[in-house]
């Protein structure tokens, strides 16, 4: 009897490995990105070289992402440690090789003076699940290879000299001077080319424009390089390009403005146009205590976000609303874009408090009692014109429609029961349940077994061999003469 239970005790050890297996999932090798240069402000011509480190978790076999900056600041080089391959707005790039850490060395070339944000996007790695590596992003501002001081002694670079720059649209400021090399030009909304001519003082000199010539809304800059002999000379214009309201969207930079959401400190990002918003938001201005900072500003204008950065340079969009900073949910429609807010008042006769999964947020909300509603998720909502209230959200058709103030705020314990359990909560309780299940059914042989040797029948089978129950046998029969 005492080998049928070390027996049983295996089996039961056994099936509660088998059982944690399935009920528990395996978690893939994740990390993140930070981003660090050789240079922190590199000059026109200069070459600077962006560090990017991958920390993970565990060990992954290769990884992946994109770095992008403004094009017309930085233009890509080459890379050590990986492969790349260039886009619109930066480089791809991809490194093998098994390791918890990968430094990746990507070389840009300075092409103009300004800022620029340069980012980790789509970062991954390779392993038997596959991962994330979370984002990052850092600022470089770059200068002009010659002195602060914009007037220059043009007989120092006669030869490499312009006569004259002429733009498409808008009006050059200053005017133009041979010996001044930076220019700014304001455009409407329906200018979309910053087309350049221009004039050498020497007709032997070569010119070449570098920057985009499409032009986005705000800061656009093009660098005209002229060339002559072993003389290079270089002028900057700026395309500032105004919105479709007439609004000047380009903000000054600052010191760094540090703001401190839920206990966490952050900065607020300067203008960055490589930024994606979510939809119908632009990019803008918004005054935060007495400093003008980058925002951005819904059609209405009536819902203003800033983009707020870590200090390892991972970055979000936050709420400013009444001169304060949150964090936010929001659902994009046809309509426009709605800004969620977790609800915390108790729910209304027919509903349940329950929370939703928004954009890789946990978000409090509302739900149907009714199973016939059960697609159907209330939130308290600002839509795109403003308007504050309740909004019903198909999480099917993936609409969202506004609905009548609930005017019953009381929760009964019937409601709370209808909330659906977790899937975590499921996953426990269907492990307990398991092991739970196991455990009777080994006791239920156990008790067979037991039954058996009282009654004289032999058992031959899964526990024990026959050599076994004869020894069992004669030991039971020996206690039944003792007790005669």
């Amino acid at each position: 009897m005492k080998n049928a239970v070390k027996k049983i005790c295996a089996l039961v050890v056994a099936i509660a490995l088998i059982v944690g297996v399935f009920a528990f999932n395996v978690s893939a090798v994740s990390g993140k990105s930070t981003i660090s240069f050789s240079s922190k402000s590199p000059k026109i011509g200069d070459t600077v070289t962006v560090n990017v480190t991958y920390n993970l978790d565990g060990v992954a076999t290769a990884v992946s992402g994109t770095l992008t900056f403004d094009t017309a600041i930085l233009k890509y080089i080459s890379a050590n440690n990986c492969t790349a391959n260039t886009i619109d707005s930066g480089v791809t790039f991809n490194a093998t090789g098994q390791a918890d850490k990968y430094y990746i060395r990507i070389d840009l070339e300075v092409i103009a003076e300004g800022r620029s944000a340069v980012r980790i996007i789509d970062g991954a790695c390779a392993d038997e699940e596959g991962g994330i590596v979370e984002g990052s992003t850092a600022f470089l501002t770059t200068k002009n290879a010659q002195t602060e001081d914009q007037d220059q002694d043009i007989n120092a670079t006669e030869s490499a000299a312009l006569t004259s720059i002429t733009v498409s649209a808008g009006r050059l400021a200053p005017a133009f001077d041979p010996n001044v090399t930076q220019y700014t030009v304001t455009v409407p909304y329906s200018q979309t080319d910053g087309i350049l001519s221009c004039e050498t003082l020497d007709p032997n000199a070569s010119v070449a424009v570098q920057g985009e010539r499409q032009l986005k809304v705000g800061k656009n800059t093009r660098v005209i390089v002229v060339t002559n002999g072993n003389q290079t000379r270089r002028y900057t214009v700026v395309f500032n390009r105004l919105d479709q309201n007439g609004n000047d969207v380009t903000a000054p930079v600052t010191d760094d403005i540090k703001v401190t959401v839920n206990n966490k400190q952050y900065i607020i990002g300067q203008q960055d146009s490589l930024l994606t918003p979510p939809m119908g938001f632009t990019l803008s201005t918004a005054t935060y205590g007495d400093k003008e900072v980058a925002a951005y500003k819904n059609s209405s204008g009536k819902i203003t976000l800033l983009y707020l950065l870590t200090e390892d340079g991972a970055g979000d969009f936050f709420l400013y609303e009444n001169g304060t900073v949150s964090e936010f949910f929001y659902i994009s429609t046809g309509s426009g874009t709605y800004i969620i807010k977790s609800v915390s008042d108790p729910a209304s006769e027919g509903l349940y408090n329950a929370t939703y999964e928004l954009n890789g947020k946990t978000v409090s909300c509302y739900k149907y009692s009714d199973t016939a509603l059960a697609d159907f998720v209330v939130f308290s909502a600002v839509s795109p014109d403003g308007n504050s209230g309740y909004y019903s959200y198909d999480t099917v058709e993936k609409t969202i429609q506004r609905v009548v103030k609930f005017t019953a705020a009381a929760s009964t314990e019937e409601e709370k029961e209808k909330e659906p359990i977790s899937k975590s909560s499921k996953t426990v309780v269907i492990s307990l349940v398991s092991i739970f299940v196991v455990l009777l059914i080994v006791l239920a042989i156990a008790l067979i077994v037991r039954s058996g040797k009282k009654s004289g029948k032999v058992l031959k089978g899964i526990f024990d061999t026959e050599e076994e129950i004869d020894d069992e046998d004669e030991t039971y029969e020996d206690d039944e003469d003792d007790e005669e």
